[in-house]
């Protein structure tokens, strides 16, 4: 039941967590990480970190590629409200006749 589990968007918002470093010390440290960010070091040391830490996905392969598409909606999806939206315009309609034509019985 775990393989369809989706990854829907990024991340939304972030903690800063870390050491105080010395104020002579700040500036440089900064740079160091932001440089280590733009060419992609953070996302290899995640991914050797995951590797190392986490579980191994269980997930076949062929499960995988089945739910490939999964995220996309199809017309199936929205059948249910649509269905629903016909159904209550239809009463409403019969209803406004029904009354309507009430009405005028009543004058004559």
């Amino acid at each position: 039941e775990q393989c369809n589990i989706a990854m829907v968007g990024g991340t939304l918002f972030t903690l800063d967590s870390g050491v105080p470093v010395r104020e002579g010390l700040h500036q440089q440290i900064a740079t160091l990480v932001k440089q280590g960010l733009e060419r992609g070091l953070y996302i290899e040391k995640s991914i050797e970190a995951k590797a190392q830490h986490l579980p191994p996905y269980v997930c076949s392969s062929e499960l995988q590629s089945t739910n490939a598409g999964s995220d996309q909606m199809d017309i199936r999806d929205f059948l249910g409200p649509i269905l629903v939206a016909v159904f209550s315009m239809v009463i409403g309609i019969v209803m406004a006749i029904t009354r309507h034509g009430g009405m005028e019985l009543q004058k004559h």
